[in-house]
């Protein structure tokens, strides 16, 4: 039977490795910290795909309350490890990135930037 690993899991796991002293996170905490990541599983990947693949696609929301700059920086930091999740063995063969862009909340008044990611994962067979 193929199966797939949870691609939030691995996700999470995988950053807060590559990223020390960032909060990586799947839901906001009351008190947010002034650097977080927090990722979301959402449908809408694409369905070409061999049997034994499958895509999953996840929005990355990132804050940094020093400075925009600062906000953006780690965004950038954020997409490079993305990227580089292909090479690290964790089941990720190819990832497709959209942004990152700014994504303020209107009731927050810290910056906020938003990735969106396709990851195209093996199964486990």
């Amino acid at each position: 039977m193929m199966g797939y690993p949870y691609i939030g899991a691995v996700m999470k796991d995988y950053l807060t490795a590559k990223l020390p002293g960032i909060r990586v996170v799947s839901k906001v905490p009351a008190q947010r910290p002034t650097r977080l990541v927090r990722l979301n599983v959402i449908p809408g990947s694409p369905s070409d795909k061999p049997e034994f693949l499958a895509w999953r696609r996840v929005t990355f929301h990132v804050w940094d309350d020093n400075s925009e700059e600062d906000a953006g920086a780690l965004a950038e930091t954020v997409a490079s490890v993305l990227l580089a999740s292909r090479y690290e063995r964790i089941g990720v063969r190819k990832v497709e990135l959209f942004g990152p862009g700014r994504y303020d909340d209107p009731d927050d008044p810290a910056p906020r930037f938003q990735i969106t990611a396709d990851f195209m994962l093996r199964a486990n067979v």
